[in-house]
């Protein structure tokens, strides 16, 4: 799980260099695309059971993926839906309970994430709770920086290798609310957020400044008080 999120924070850092390697969305395919939810590890799970109220309980998915039910002992619900676990532990209860009727939903998500980076305030991953769109996923982030092109804003979805890359333009869905723009996103998406052209341009003077900025720290940490002309002009004497 840890490699998989490093290559694919990996990838997306490398987003402003990619040019070929990954396919966009195709013309007339549904951006708002769904996947039936499967339930893994940790997810948890409300399971009523009627008639008989007492067998119902509320379980998390143990790392082994199954779940400890009364009278049935454990059951494995890994890669399973909810609609199949529904149906698997009606056929498990039948023999024990008459006209069982059983409602498995899933009260908590913990095993999808997706990742915010890029121009926003908070990178890091957040829980795939219910659906959310690369809008809301941003809004949750909190909010793209000023120094963020929200047009050319992306999602990475799938193997980090060869992604997808699906563009969405934040700037159109914010000012002139077109949601249908939008993105719902899947398991272990990456929303993209970029710099604009003056941020880059910070980014690569930082970067080409950034051993000067190391021998200035450490000069103040020994009581040097220098400057970019001194490091210049070769000047690394103490100042009074």
């Amino acid at each position: 799980m840890i490699s998989r999120k490093l290559n694919i924070i990996a990838c997306v850092a490398l987003l402003g260099l990619i040019t070929g390697c990954a396919t966009t969305q195709m013309a007339g395919q549904p951006p708002h695309a769904r996947e039936v939810y499967t339930v893994y590890p940790p997810d948890a799970l409300r399971i009523d059971v009627r008639p008989e109220a007492e067998l119902s309980t509320t379980v998390t998915v143990r790392p082994d993926g199954r779940i400890s039910m009364p009278i049935l002992g454990d059951v494995e619900v890994e890669g399973l839906t909810p609609a199949e676990i529904d149906q698997k532990l009606t056929d498990a209860l039948s023999p024990y309970v008459r006209n069982v009727d059983v409602t498995v939903t899933v009260t908590g998500l913990n095993s999808k994430r997706y990742y915010v980076m890029g121009e926003v305030f908070r990178q890091r991953d957040y829980p795939l709770n219910g659906e959310i769109t690369a809008w809301e996923a941003v809004a949750m982030a909190g909010g793209y920086t000023r120094r963020a092109a929200p047009k050319r804003a992306r999602v990475v979805r799938g193997d980090p290798e060869t992604p997808k890359v699906i563009p969405v333009n934040l700037a159109r869905i914010a000012l002139k609310g077109e949601t249908a723009r939008d993105v719902v996103l899947q398991e272990s998406d990456v929303v993209y957020v970029p710099p604009d052209v003056f941020a880059k341009l910070g980014y690569f003077f930082e970067r080409i400044l950034f051993p000067f900025r190391s021998v200035l720290a450490a000069g103040r940490d020994v009581g040097y008080a220098m400057t970019l002309s001194d490091v210049a002009q070769g000047h690394w004497g103490y100042r009074d």
